[in-house]
């Protein structure tokens, strides 16, 4: 191998992508990122008028009838008859979901 052959410079070949290339893949993904973008919009929009609806249907169901306060003290004495209810459970009462020791 000669001194001459060992500082040959080797020149790469040219790429396939030329600035016309570039220009259509850069339209092509400019549109689809366009299009991407109003559609999430437009998905957030339609989303945002739905609960917008739910809530307006929601205040105008019908209402509970309303909460009287009353004072203890202005209650009227209770009837000779009436009686406490009994106790039913007379230690630790019981919880619903516990199991049953017996």
């Amino acid at each position: 191998m000669s001194d001459a052959a060992k500082y040959v410079i080797e020149i790469p070949e040219p790429s396939g992508y030329g600035a016309y290339e570039l220009k259509e893949v850069i339209r092509k993904y400019t549109v689809r990122g366009f299009l991407y973008t109003v559609g999430l919009i437009l998905l957030l929009f339609l989303l945002y008028v739905a609960t917008q609806v739910v809530k307006e249907r929601s205040n105008a169901a019908p209402k509970l009838a309303p909460i009287v306060r009353i004072s203890i003290t202005d209650l009227p004495p209770p009837t000779d008859g009436a009686e406490a209810a009994p106790l039913l459970c007379e230690g630790p009462c019981k919880k619903p979901w516990a199991p049953d020791p017996g």
